[in-house]
């Protein structure tokens, strides 16, 4: 029993067999149309032209799964990110004077003891 999508070229051509889809029928037609075979080479050639489809949608999805990138890969890419804003945070700490270094660390302190002060213990 045929569905709707049954096509005569891709049926005779063996395109379904090797899993071409529908949508490169177009493609089958454009193609024969350009390359005008002699009646007697005709069925060769469609099933040269139907492998080729079938390999370039195969290439395709090989790209296309490798464009994306693997969890581990993800992770590798954080960490190196991670890595990166490490040294320029080690880089920015070594280019503060030290007279300046003094005055952060004695503003921390002093926020850090307001804001650790509970209250019952008063200002």
């Amino acid at each position: 029993m045929r569905g709707d999508d049954w096509d005569p070229y891709r049926a005779r051509t063996g395109m379904a067999k090797l899993g071409v889809a529908p949508i490169a029928t177009w493609r089958f037609k454009e193609a024969l149309k350009i390359i005008k075979p002699d009646p007697e080479r005709q069925r060769e050639c469609e099933h040269q032209v139907a492998a080729v489809l079938w390999g370039v949608e195969v290439a395709a999805k090989i790209d296309k799964a490798k464009s994306v990138p693997t969890p581990a890969q993800y992770k590798r890419d954080l960490q190196k990110l991670a890595k990166t804003l490490q040294d320029a945070i080690d880089l920015a700490a070594k280019a503060i004077s030290p007279e300046y270094e003094y005055q952060l660390r004695a503003t921390q302190n002093f926020m850090d003891r307001r804001t650790t002060k509970t209250p019952s213990q008063g200002n």
